[in-house]
């Protein structure tokens, strides 16, 4: 939460009893990260060539901005355009804000009689602990 980003990223979890040596390896990550750069990439554990069992991190990418050259838009330039081309996929519908309405309302109200406090955590941490406990879970 230190940073400023919107991306996706989905841990793989380590492949349990394979090898001694990967213990302490860190599982694979695969990333897809929307702002502020725009870029796929796959962070693999990766054996170092040689007869010894070395392991290291390697990392495979697809940065736009070195594939795809030219002027990219950014989100308000595209919207806008999008606008002018009469191309409503961005935009909410009636339909849709009646179906959120419809789908939240129960859940708010449920909260708000519950009284749920949520979990604190520090500015700029990782979050709460009960968010990594959740993790574990899955």
């Amino acid at each position: 939460l230190t940073d400023s980003k919107v991306e996706l990223r989905v841990q793989f979890h380590q492949v349990p009893g394979v090898l001694p040596a990967l213990s302490d390896c860190a599982g694979n990550e695969l990333v897809v990260r929307v702002q502020p750069e725009e870029a796929i990439y796959w962070k693999v554990q990766n054996k170092v060539p040689g007869l010894g069992f070395a392991v290291e991190q390697l990392r495979m990418d697809l940065l736009y901005k070195n594939v795809f050259s030219k002027h990219k838009l950014n989100a308000y330039e595209r919207l806008i355009l999008e606008v002018f081309a009469n191309d409503h996929s961005h935009f909410v519908s009636a339909e849709e804000i009646g179906a959120a309405w419809r789908i939240l309302t129960p859940a708010l109200d449920k909260l708000e009689a519950t009284q749920l406090e949520p979990h604190l955590y520090p500015f700029g941490s990782r979050g709460p602990p009960q968010a990594d406990e959740l993790a574990k879970r899955f």
